[in-house]
């Protein structure tokens, strides 16, 4: 059970197991956790550097004055950042969070120091090193535009005598200056070297990510390899049997039509003729079952040419008689004259031979109605109806998926 805590390994640094202690284990994963840990060294660094150089200018001048009140109060919302991310959902509004109390600190120090005559005009560099590492594109254009705007602001304000009494003494701006110096520079070390480190953990994760995925890929591959043989091995064991069985079974068909021609008593003629019926009903299921084997190696190819489309009807129709249940009789109705057609024979056979036996398994009693139509001289249709249990509505979109019997309970007692 996951504990929503992240595991800390023994090769981690120093750095990398605080983090894990104080952040939430979903911002040390994916796509925020650069920002996260980024944000949160930033916000506690800043927080705390600005109430050390504050606390130490106090005790320096040995006063506080209330503007500087409001200084100590917007950096320590920056130290509020870890409890804000246990909280949030996402670091967007954290970013913007931080990216602002900072930028309303620079600005209100810098005011309150005389802008750029002052000691603090080199905190803008945090505010715009900071929206680099955590923006991009639109955002950061804007907010860069805005937070130039601010200091443009401060330096109007000061070339027209708006800005307030600087809250530093002017006999300590040099130290002042040096603190805000190491503070930027501090700041610009850690957030750059923060970055460096973490991209590179984050390079390391992703490594092994590709990898594993490509080990994978590997294993998916053998697995594929082995599928392939066994299918191509299935496939040769049922078109060397479709061919043994076809020789025999073209003999003992052969034979049977020459009896059927002989000069027989009725009833062994009948006979002879059902041999021969089951036998063509036998052949075309191997035939069936060498497509398949065909079809899986990617060699099935189509025969086509010119015959008598009429003829091949009325031999299939013929064919089937033999299975009619005695209640239902087949209605053939075909144009006058002869029509040719330019097709693959026995696949057009196949296809007409499974409707028929379709109607003939699902009727019962009444007809069954084969018709082949002439349209435009140029499209033949071939049309076969039933008197049986029918299809569904719901049921027509499995005619062309893989064989699937309807659930109607009349076709639960249907063979096949």
């Amino acid at each position: 059970m996951s504990t929503g805590q992240a595991v800390i390994k023994p090769s981690q640094s120093i750095l990398d197991r605080l983090l894990i202690k104080v952040l939430p284990a979903r911002f040390l994963t994916g796509e925020d956790a650069f920002r996260a840990k980024v944000l949160w060294l930033y916000s506690t660094s800043l927080g705390g550097l600005g109430s050390l150089i504050l606390a130490g200018l106090t005790l320096a001048e040995g006063t506080v004055p209330g503007r500087r009140l409001v200084t100590v109060i917007l950096a320590a919302l920056l130290l509020g950042v870890t409890v804000l991310m246990r909280y949030a959902t996402h670091l967007t509004s954290i970013s913007a969070y931080v990216l602002l109390i900072t930028i309303s600190t620079v600005f209100y120090v810098d005011f309150n120091n005389l802008s750029i005559e002052g000691p603090s005009t080199v905190l803008w560099i945090v505010p715009f090193t900071l929206m680099a590492l955590l923006f991009s594109s639109v955002r950061l254009f804007a907010i860069f535009c805005c937070t130039f705007s601010l200091f443009i602001l401060n330096v109007v304000a000061l070339h027209k005598g708006w800005l307030p009494e600087p809250i530093i003494k002017p006999e300590n701006w040099l130290y002042a200056q040096c603190m805000y110096v190491l503070l930027a520079v501090v700041m610009v070390v850690i957030c750059t070297r923060g970055m460096s480190g973490i991209a590179s953990d984050n390079l390391l994760e992703l490594n092994k990510e590709i990898n594993n995925k490509q080990k994978h890929i590997e294993q998916i591959n053998q697995l594929k390899v082995i599928a392939e043989s066994s299918t191509q091995s299935k496939s040769m064991f049922l078109s060397t049997m479709s061919h043994e069985l076809r020789t025999p079974l073209n003999s003992v068909i052969g034979n049977a039509q020459l009896l059927s021609r002989a000069d027989l008593p009725d009833k062994y003629r009948v006979q002879a003729r059902d041999i021969a019926t089951a036998g063509n009903l036998l052949l075309i299921l191997i035939n069936d079952i060498l497509d398949f084997s065909n079809i899986e190696e990617s060699q099935l190819n189509l025969i086509e040419k010119s015959y008598d489309i009429n003829r091949q009807i009325i031999e299939l129709t013929r064919m089937m008689e033999s299975r009619l249940k005695p209640s239902v009789k087949i209605n053939l109705t075909l144009p006058h004259k002869t029509s040719y057609i330019y097709a693959d024979e026995n696949r057009l056979s196949q296809v007409i031979m499974n409707l028929l036996s379709n109607s003939i398994k699902f009727t019962e009693q009444g007809e069954i109605k084969v018709s082949l139509e002439v349209e435009n001289n140029k499209d033949i249709k071939i049309s076969i109806a039933d008197t049986g249990i029918g299809i569904k509505p719901d049921d027509i979109k499995k005619l062309f998926t893989r064989f699937t019997q309807v659930t109607d309970d009349s076709a639960k007692n249907m063979e096949g």
